[in-house]
């Protein structure tokens, strides 16, 4: 996507969904120190990149249950703070 894609609304039928990738990043493939760091890659970029959707599924299901598990841990936590108040 572009800069003033990202910006804008996304329009699903239009749009690819990216995730914001942390880990180590060839930059080649003679790259063997790579660089660490998060960038964002779409479906495509990832799927292309060699990961397998079976894999790529797989890692989304365990990312998105734990994001659930965090934010309401996080909730949980905030609202006894407030309360404690």
């Amino acid at each position: 996507m572009s800069e003033e894609e990202r910006e804008n609304k996304l329009e699903h039928q239009e749009s690819e969904i990216e995730y914001l990738v942390h880990g180590q990043w060839n930059r080649s493939e003679i790259d063997a120190n790579g660089r660490f760091g998060a960038w964002w890659a779409d479906v495509h970029y990832i799927l292309s990149s060699g990961v397998n959707e079976t894999d790529l599924k797989s890692a989304l299901d365990f990312f998105e249950e734990k994001q659930h598990s965090m934010r309401n841990a996080a909730i949980a936590d905030v609202k006894q703070r407030i309360e404690a108040q």
